[in-house]
């Protein structure tokens, strides 16, 4: 691991995934996700919200509102892959 001068041992950890959900669900726990997924609909002002588990895939389906392109591009940027206008 590097070290810094006057900082100690600094641990750097880099992680890559195959997609951005990978990567999100990496740094959560399984409840962190639930929660996660089910303020989405509350904030998108859903009154459904289905979450289907299968033995290898989650399937979440819900009627609130669709993100439009301000809301895709605020996500990128927050994700690290969009540009700050």
């Amino acid at each position: 691991m590097p070290e810094f001068p006057g900082r100690g041992n600094v641990r750097l950890e880099r992680r890559f995934a195959t997609d951005t959900i990978a990567e999100f669900a990496r740094g959560h726990t399984p409840s962190d996700i639930l929660r996660e997924l089910v303020q989405n609909e509350y904030d998108a002002e859903g009154s459904d919200l289905e979450l289907d588990f299968d033995e290898d895939t989650l399937t979440v389906r819900g009627n609130g509102q669709h993100i439009g392109p301000d809301g895709w591009r605020r996500l990128s940027v927050m994700m690290g892959t969009g540009v700050v206008d």
